[in-house]
C-alpha cells in the first residue's frame, strides 16, 4: 500500500521527497511495530497475575494457551481434596474399628489385630516426624498425605516410628509404584526378619495366603468366604469415599537381607485402613464454574473406582457406569476406541502414570486443548504431551521441570483461576491488535483518498509519526492491564485455529477507519477552504485523528458490553495514558517549537468543540455496531 501511495504520488505530481517521507511514515503507522512490545507486556502482566493466584508460569506463551483450554485432566488427592488425609476406619477379619477425631474406640477386643495393623502402617512407610519430642498436636510430619495419615494414626496409639525402627531396622525397600500398586519393606528382627506389605487391597489379597485373627488365635489360611467378606468391607469403605489400603506381613529367614532371592507371596493379611481426604470446600463450586466456561474436568486417580465415583458425585460430576473407566479396561482398549468414548469418561480409576499419556492423546486427537496435572517422574511424558502441563508444587523435580505451570498451592481452583487469566491475556492481545490496526488504517485511507482527490497532503509525515507515538505507545501498553470482562468465564473456549480477529472485528475496524478518515478529510478541507490557511486545516484534521483515537479506545475495551456499562476507572493506567496523549497533542499545537516541527497552529474553542462532537458521533456509531452484533449472537 505504501509503495502504491509513493508511485501514485509521483504520477500525480507531488514532491518526490515529501511523498517518499509520507509513504515511510504511513508504513510506520500501519505496521504495528509496537505490538511485539505490547504483547510481551500483556503476557508478562498475565504471568504476574497468575503468580498472584499461586501458579508459576514458566513460559510466556503457556499463559495465553491456558485461555484455550477445553479439557482439564487432574489428580484427585491434594488438588480437588485437601490432601490432609486422616485414618477414619480400620477393619480386620473379626473387628471394625471406627475412629473419630483421631481417637480410637476403647475396646479390649481386637487389640492385637489393631496394633499389628498400625505397626505395619508405621514401618512400611517413608513419612517421618521432624520433631518427635513434642506433643502430637505440634508435630511436623513430612511425606505423602497417605503415609502421613498412617504415621500419625500409629503415633496416636503409642507406636512411634523412631522407636519401632530401632527395634526392627529397615534392611531394604521396594517403593510404591502405581504399576504394581504396593510398597514392600524388609526389617531385621530378633530371631527372624519381617517383610511388611502395604498397597491396593485386591493386590495385597492376591499376594496373601493367610490371615491374622485374634479369635482364631493367630494365622489361619484365608478361605474364599473370608476373601469375599474382606472385599465387601473394602467396597463399603470405598462407597464412603475412603481411600483403602491393605496391610500384610511375612516372616522370613534372618539370613535374607534383601528383597531378592525369596518368593514375594504367601503373606499374612492383617487388615484394611480407610483414609478420608475431605474435598476442598471450594471444589464443587470450581468444577461448576469450569463446566459453565465450556471446559470438561476429568479426574484421574489411583483410587478404587467406587471411591472415585463417590468423590465425583460430591463434586456434581457425571458418575454413572458409562462415565467411569478403570485401569484394567484402559490398558486393553485401543486408541481409536478410546477416542470414540473419551468425551463420556469423567473418571479414570486405578490407572498407571503411563495411562495419562494415552488419555491426553485421545483428547488431542479430537481437537481438544488439554491441561494435565501430575507430580511423579512417570507423569513427565503426559505433562510434556499435554498442551499445558501442570505440576503440583509437592511433586518431583522432574515433573516440575517438564511442566509449563507449577501449582504453588496444589489447588484445582488455582487451575481455574489460571485459565481465567489466560482468557484475559488473549482478550487483551485481541483488543490491542484491533486498536493498532484501526488507527493505522485510518491514516492510510486519509492520505490515499486525499491524493486521489488531488488535494495537498492532509497529514504530514511528522504528524503521522506523532499520532503513532501518542496513540500506540502508552495507551497500547496500558491495555495490557485491562481487567477481566465480567462474562469471561461464561464464554466458550476459543479454538486454536480461530483467527485473532473475527468478522465483527473487521467490520468495526473498517467502520472506525472510514469514519476517522472521513472526519480528518472533512476538517482539513473545511478549515482550509474557509480560512485559506492550509496549516490550520492540517492542524484540525491532525488533532481530530489523534484525539479520536484516544477516545474510541474506551469503546475497544469491551466487545460485548456498551461503553456506558463499563467502568472507566478500573484501569487507571489507561486513563493516565489517555491524559498524557491529550497533553502531548496540546503540546504539538500550542508550543512554539513544536508548531515549527509539525507545521501546526493554535486552535480555538470552536475547532475543539467540532472535534469532540465528531468523536462522540464516531463512538455512537461503533457502539451501534457492537449492539447489533451482541443481539445477533444472543
Amino acid at each position: 500500500i505504501c509503495l502504491l501511495i509513493f508511485i501514485a504520488g509521483l504520477i500525480l505530481g507531488y514532491d518526490a521527497r515529501q511523498i517518499f517521507v509520507t509513504a515511510v511514515a504511513i508504513s510506520v503507522a500501519i505496521i504495528p511495530e509496537g505490538l511485539l512490545i505490547v504483547m510481551t507486556v500483556i503476557l508478562a502482566f498475565g504471568m504476574q497475575r497468575i503468580l498472584e493466584e499461586k501458579a508459576l508460569t514458566k513460559q510466556l506463551l503457556a499463559a495465553e494457551t491456558l485461555g484455550s483450554t477445553t479439557v482439564i485432566c487432574t489428580d484427585k488427592t491434594g488438588t480437588i481434596t485437601d490432601g490432609e488425609m486422616r485414618v477414619v476406619e480400620l477393619a480386620t477379619l473379626d473387628y471394625n474399628f471406627k475412629l473419630f477425631a483421631e481417637q480410637t474406640k476403647k475396646d479390649d477386643q481386637g487389640g492385637n489385630e489393631l496394633i499389628k495393623l498400625l505397626k505395619i502402617g508405621v514401618l512400611c512407610n517413608n513419612a517421618y516426624i521432624e520433631n518427635p519430642e513434642v506433643g502430637l498436636e505440634h508435630r511436623i510430619v513430612r511425606g505423602s498425605p497417605t503415609e502421613k495419615a498412617l504415621l500419625m494414626m500409629g503415633a496416636n496409639v503409642g507406636l512411634e516410628k523412631n522407636k519401632l525402627e530401632k527395634e526392627e531396622p529397615r534392611l531394604a525397600e521396594n517403593p510404591f509404584d502405581s504399576a504394581w500398586k504396593f510398597m514392600l519393606t524388609l526389617h531385621k528382627g530378633k530371631e527372624e526378619n519381617w517383610a511388611y506389605l502395604k498397597g491396593a487391597p485386591e493386590v495385597v489379597l492376591s499376594l496373601s495366603k493367610y490371615i491374622y485373627s485374634d479369635e482364631k488365635r493367630g494365622e489361619i489360611e484365608i478361605s474364599p468366604k473370608e476373601q469375599e467378606r474382606l472385599l465387601a468391607v473394602h467396597e463399603e469403605m470405598s462407597k464412603k469415599g475412603l481411600r483403602v489400603l491393605a496391610l500384610a506381613y511375612k516372616k522370613i529367614s534372618n539370613k535374607i537381607k534383601t528383597l531378592e532371592g525369596w518368593e514375594q507371596k504367601d503373606f499374612v493379611f492383617v487388615g484394611l485402613a480407610g483414609i478420608k481426604d475431605p474435598l476442598r470446600s471450594e471444589a464443587p463450586k470450581t468444577i461448576r464454574e469450569v463446566r459453565e466456561a465450556g471446559i470438561q474436568t476429568v479426574i484421574i486417580t489411583g483410587d478404587h473406582e467406587l471411591t472415585a465415583r463417590t468423590i465425583a458425585k460430591e463434586l456434581g460430576m457425571p458418575a454413572e457406569a458409562k462415565n467411569i473407566m478403570n485401569g484394567e479396561r484402559l490398558a486393553k482398549i485401543t486408541e481409536s476406541e478410546l477416542m470414540a468414548v473419551v468425551p463420556e469418561i469423567s473418571i479414570y480409576a486405578r490407572v498407571a502414570p503411563e495411562d495419562k499419556l494415552k488419555i491426553v492423546k485421545a483428547w488431542q486427537d479430537r481437537g481438544e486443548v488439554v491441561a494435565m496435572t501430575g507430580d511423579g517422574i512417570n507423569d513427565a511424558p503426559a505433562l510434556k504431551k499435554a498442551n499445558i502441563g501442570i505440576a503440583v508444587n509437592s511433586g518431583t523435580d522432574v515433573a516440575k521441570e517438564t511442566a509449563d505451570i507449577v501449582l504453588l498451592d496444589n489447588n484445582f481452583a488455582t487451575i481455574a483461576k489460571a485459565v481465567r487469566e489466560g482468557r484475559v491475556i488473549y482478550d487483551n492481545i485481541k483488543k490491542v491488535v484491533f486498536y493498532f490496526l484501526s488507527d493505522g488504517l485510518a491514516e492510510v485511507i486519509t492520505v490515499g483518498i486525499g491524493m486521489l482527490l488531488g488535494w495537498p497532503l492532509p497529514l504530514l509525515a511528522s504528524q503521522i509519526i506523532w499520532i503513532n507515538l501518542i496513540d500506540d505507545t502508552f495507551p497500547g501498553i496500558a491495555m495490557a492491564k485491562e481487567p477481566a470482562e465480567s462474562n469471561i468465564m461464561k464464554q466458550r473456549p476459543r479454538k486454536l485455529s480461530e483467527p485473532i480477529l473475527n468478522r465483527e472485528s473487521f467490520v468495526l475496524i473498517g467502520a472506525i477507519s472510514l469514519l476517522s478518515a472521513a472526519g480528518t478529510l472533512f476538517f482539513f478541507r473545511f478549515f482550509w477552504q474557509q480560512t485559506g490557511d492550509i496549516n490550520l486545516g492540517r492542524t484540525v484534521g491532525f488533532t481530530f485523528l489523534a484525539i479520536n483515537t484516544l477516545i474510541y479506545i474506551f469503546s475497544a475495551r469491551n466487545f460485548y458490553r456498551p461503553i456506558w456499562q463499563t467502568n472507566i476507572f478500573n484501569n487507571k493506567s489507561l486513563l493516565l495514558a489517555v491524559m498524557v496523549g491529550f497533553a502531548m497533542q496540546a503540546f504539538a499545537i500550542y508550543n512554539g517549537l513544536a508548531q515549527k516541527v509539525f507545521q501546526t497552529v493554535a486552535l480555538g474553542w470552536e475547532a475543539w468543540l467540532a472535534i469532540i462532537l465528531s468523536c462522540i458521533l464516531i463512538i455512537a456509531t461503533v457502539e451501534a455496531i457492537k449492539l447489533f452484533y451482541s443481539r445477533k449472537n444472543v
